[in-house]
């Protein structure tokens, strides 16, 4: 907005292209409602911190209501704090394999009061994810983790989850 201003564009050209922007895919994208609960591909989310940053944009201050889908390939980074806020903001955790979901479990305490799948490929990550997820809830790919040996990369990732969210 502060560029637009500093180049003269009009006020409501800028209102009106804030307001029709839709986002990116695989960053915080809303691939559609089913039975009620939401699907948001935010394969794009590599690190600790970009998981983060979508489980505090769409966690429900008053009940647990995402199930995420985490894990994956680790870049030798610190899962201390995605594993605080998982375990504060999770109904139902779905982990694909990968050192990072090695790292990750090992920093959530052992007994939950959600259930924790540890899955080998995304088809069976959104499988799991349907059994928990209720009307009203949200099911997050927001791996925090590479794609690195289950995946091309990222982006086939979030392509094969969208494919399988639109045939839910």
């Amino acid at each position: 907005i502060m560029v637009c201003q500093e180049l003269d564009v009009p006020a409501k050209a800028i209102k009106d292209g804030v307001e029709s922007f839709v986002g990116v895919p695989g960053r915080l994208e809303l691939v559609r409602i089913a039975r009620g609960v939401k699907y948001y591909n935010d394969t794009t989310a590599t690190t600790p911190d970009g998981n983060k940053a979508a489980l505090e944009a769409l966690a429900d201050k008053k009940k647990k209501n995402i199930v995420l889908i985490a894990g994956g390939a680790d870049k030798n980074l610190d899962y201390s704090g995605m594993a605080r806020l998982v375990h504060k903001t999770v109904k139902g955790l779905v982990l694909i394999e990968g050192a990072a979901t090695e790292k990750l479990l090992s920093l959530i305490p052992k007994k939950t009061s959600y259930p924790v799948f540890i899955v080998d490929s995304i088809k069976e990550s959104v499988e799991r994810a349907q059994e928990i997820a209720h009307k009203g809830d949200t099911v997050l790919l927001s791996p925090g983790a590479a794609s690195f040996g289950v995946f091309k990369n990222e982006f086939d990732r979030g392509d094969q989850f969208v494919k399988l969210v639109k045939n839910i």
